[in-house]
C-alpha cells in the first residue's frame, strides 16, 4: 500500500487534530505549495478508514492536478514527493502537540534555545517562570526530573553570565 508511513500517522489523528494539521500546513511558515495542501485535502477526504475505491494515483493526481491528463509515471512520482513532504509535516506536527502537553519540556527547550542565542535576559525569565510554575504544583517524577534539569541549566546559565560579565570587567579595567 502506498502512503503506509502516511496513512499511519493519520489513523492515530482525533477529527480535531486533523482540522488543526490542516491549519498547521497552511500557516504562513511552513510556505507550503499549493499542489501540496490540495493533496492533504484529498488526503484527510479519505479519513479516517483511507479505504474507499477513489483512494488511488489516478483520483489523486486529478485533483492535484484537474487540468492535466493523467500520466502514470509522472502522478506517481509527484505523489511520492507530495507524500514524504506531507509525512515530514505530519512528523513536525506530532512533535508540536507532544512538547505543548509538557509545558516544562516546552520551557526547557525554549531557554536552551534562548541562551544558545546569547538571549541570557529571557532565557533567565523563563527559568525562573518554570521554575516558580513546578513549585507551585504537586511534583511527580517528570516535574522533578524538569525542575532538576532546570536548575542545572540555571546553574550553568549563571556561571556563563558571570564568566562573561567577569570577562567584560577585565577588559574595560585594563583597556
Amino acid at each position: 500500500m502506498k502512503h503506509k508511513g502516511l496513512v499511519s500517522i493519520f489513523k492515530t489523528f482525533s477529527p480535531a487534530e486533523i482540522d488543526l494539521f490542516g491549519r498547521f500546513i497552511n500557516a504562513p511558515y511552513h510556505r507550503s505549495e499549493r499542489k501540496l495542501k490540495t493533496f492533504c485535502q484529498t488526503f484527510t477526504e479519505f479519513y479516517p478508514d483511507f479505504t474507499s475505491e477513489n483512494f488511488n494515483d489516478r483520483y489523486i493526481f486529478g485533483r492535484i492536478h484537474p487540468e492535466k491528463e493523467y500520466d502514470e509515471k509522472h502522478a506517481d512520482q509527484l505523489i511520492r514527493m507530495l507524500s514524504s513532504e506531507l509525512t515530514s509535516l505530519a512528523e513536525k506536527f506530532l512533535f508540536h502537540l507532544n512538547i505543548i502537553k509538557d509545558p516544562v519540556e516546552y520551557k526547557l527547550k525554549l531557554v536552551e534555545e534562548e541562551s544558545g542565542r546569547g538571549l541570557h535576559k529571557l532565557a533567565a525569565k523563563n527559568i525562573d517562570t518554570a521554575i516558580s510554575e513546578i513549585d507551585s504544583c504537586n511534583l511527580d517524577a517528570k516535574l522533578f526530573n524538569g525542575l532538576e534539569k532546570l536548575y542545572k541549566f540555571k546553574q550553568e546559565h549563571e556561571y556563563k553570565n558571570k564568566k562573561t560579565l567577569t570577562g567584560i570587567l577585565y577588559e574595560t579595567i585594563n583597556y
